[in-house]
């Protein structure tokens, strides 16, 4: 939760500067988070090289799909957040 509330924060703090965030598709990745369905593979520019480990995960997931009952509630305050004062529906 507490990361939903960050990210959903931060996008409300740059609502102006909402092309910066084009590449990362934060809005159908949230959707996914939601929704449910199989996991969209990150962007290169959030792909880190510095760190490979193939035992370890970062990703919350039940196999290949996206475990909604972890995802849902943080992904629903982050896009609630972000669309807060946007008067976009």
């Amino acid at each position: 939760m507490a990361a939903g509330w960050a990210l959903g924060m931060i996008c409300l703090g740059m609502r102006d500067k909402k092309e910066s965030f084009r590449d990362l598709q934060l809005e159908e990745r949230l959707i996914r988070f939601i929704e449910g369905g199989k996991v969209i593979e990150p962007p290169q520019s959030m792909i880190s090289t510095n760190y490979i480990n193939e035992s370890k995960c970062s990703s919350i997931k039940e196999g290949p799909y996206v475990n909604l009952h972890i995802t849902a509630p943080s992904a629903l305050l982050a896009i609630s957040l972000m669309y807060l004062k946007s008067n976009d529906g």
